[in-house]
């Protein structure tokens, strides 16, 4: 081995640690199975973020209580950044009036941001009366 290659070889070696620790994966946490909305709008996410972020973005999918029992993993992990949930309102917003949980919607995270929005609808049957939604109730 030339000199010169030994001092490559030594400032690569040097510099490794520094790069692996650069090297830090995300994890978007999903609380529900796989191929659900909530899912296929974590994995749309992740493949932006992969992009700006320039680096590994992982889905992880932890199913149960709607939701709620990855939000209480979420609270056991490392405040680091790296690990984000996507959850929708209700576990943050209606669960803590209803269950007893392991976390606290306000004290244990902080929001990041909305990302989508859905509409519903109330749709009856052609024979229903017209109206508002007390008149087709009646009916």
């Amino acid at each position: 081995m030339k000199r010169r290659q030994f001092a490559a070889f030594a400032a690569a070696s040097l510099a490794a640690p520094a790069v692996l620790a650069q090297d830090r994966t995300t994890r978007i946490w999903v609380g529900f199975p796989p191929g659900g909305s909530a899912d296929v709008i974590a994995r749309l996410l992740a493949d932006k973020l992969k992009t700006s972020l320039g680096g590994n973005v992982i889905v992880e999918n932890k199913p149960g209580a709607a939701g709620r029992l990855v939000l209480g993993e979420l609270k056991r992990m490392a405040p680091d950044g790296l690990n984000l949930v996507l959850s929708p309102s209700g576990a943050m917003v209606i669960a803590p009036w209803l269950y007893t949980l392991n976390y606290d919607p306000i004290k244990d995270f902080t929001p990041v941001s909305r990302l989508v929005t859905f509409d519903f609808a109330v749709t009856a049957g052609p024979g229903a009366p017209a109206g508002d939604l007390k008149t087709v109730l009646a009916g």
